[in-house]
């Protein structure tokens, strides 16, 4: 596609992320700090993720981020091409959902996190676009036995 093509404009557009999002069937590593999380759906209200940490004095279990965050840190990544921690601040995300827009937002394609200062580049050539799930599902079917499993993992 050349510069400019208002089909390329469509692969920076926040559903084409939630679908990207959608499709982790792995378990994802934050680039800062420690433990693991699992994408267990993105909705039009949310993004819920189940936090599994290693830590003693921490307890596994689902952390919701409001979509409007997510837009919200996304369009910001896109419009800026960097994203650091007191771009979060501006879009009013509190210290504790900062860190998970950072982590979910780094297992995006094209986004490579700098430890020093801590922030997010986002190179949009990286950025791959995801099929459509089923029509009326926001679960691929790939996703639906991570979310099992996580669901196993709270009993």
């Amino acid at each position: 596609m050349e510069d400019g093509d208002p089909a390329e404009d469509e692969t920076l557009d926040d559903e084409t992320l939630a679908r990207y999002l959608r499709g982790i069937a792995t378990t994802c590593a934050p680039p800062l700090g420690v433990g693991s999380f699992d994408i267990l759906y993105v909705n039009d209200r949310e993004l819920v993720v189940w936090y599994s940490p290693v830590r003693d004095n921490q307890q596994p279990g689902e952390v919701a981020i409001a979509r409007s965050c997510l837009r919200a840190a996304w369009g910001t990544l896109v419009e800026r091409g960097r994203l650091d921690e007191a771009d979060f601040v501006g879009i009013g995300a509190s210290n504790k959902i900062a860190r998970w827009l950072l982590a979910i937002l780094a297992q995006a394609p094209g986004v490579s996190f700098i430890a020093e200062p801590v922030a997010l580049v986002w190179r949009p050539a990286e950025m791959v676009v995801i099929p459509a799930s089923e029509p009326g599902s926001e679960t691929p079917p790939d996703a639906r036995g991570r979310k099992a499993r996580a669901r196993k993992r709270r009993t």
